[in-house]
């Protein structure tokens, strides 16, 4: 829908040109539709063109899947005392299993999914405030 508000503005925005205020309103609009498109669809975290292009480009098929679910084994296995007695998923040379690394730490999804995340940053933010109005409070000398 980015794609389609940034056309509809670039022909508002040509026969009125940059100089009109409802033309310098249709080339941010133009500008913002245009790049968010882009950086949606060029993000390798994401299943989209950057994914496929960075699988590519790594030669790797099933990129996310696999990383993963190696990761996930490192986790449970090498990192945690479980016992070694699940094998692992897949057996990936020592370039893939750095290249599986990265990108599963990269792509995980957030614990609670992303929507918790944000949540618990706006409460962090609101208590930093929160915070800094009673630290001033505090060093006012109003108990006198």
């Amino acid at each position: 829908i980015e794609l389609v508000i940034a056309a509809l503005a670039l022909f508002v925005w040509a026969p009125l040109g940059a100089g009109h205020p409802v033309g310098r309103v249709a080339l941010m609009l133009v500008a913002v539709g245009t790049a968010t498109s882009l950086l949606m669809n060029l993000n390798p975290l994401l299943k989209y063109d950057g994914y496929y292009i960075l699988s590519d480009w790594l030669q790797i098929s099933n990129l996310r899947q696999h990383a993963l679910a190696w990761l996930s084994y490192v986790l449970k296995v090498r990192l945690s005392c479980w016992p070694d007695s699940e094998p692992p998923p897949l057996r990936p040379s020592r370039r893939e299993g750095r290249i599986y690394l990265i990108y599963g730490f990269l792509a995980a999804p957030p614990p609670g999914g992303v929507g918790e995340v944000a949540i618990f940053g706006r409460r962090m933010a609101v208590g930093w405030q929160v915070w800094r109005w009673v630290r001033r409070f505090l060093r006012a000398d109003l108990w006198v």
